[in-house]
């Protein structure tokens, strides 16, 4: 669902940082 979606893109965004 979205939410799945939006939490993989949460995480990618840590480690990106």
């Amino acid at each position: 669902t979205d939410a799945v979606a939006n939490g993989v893109h949460a995480i990618s965004g840590v480690v990106d940082s």
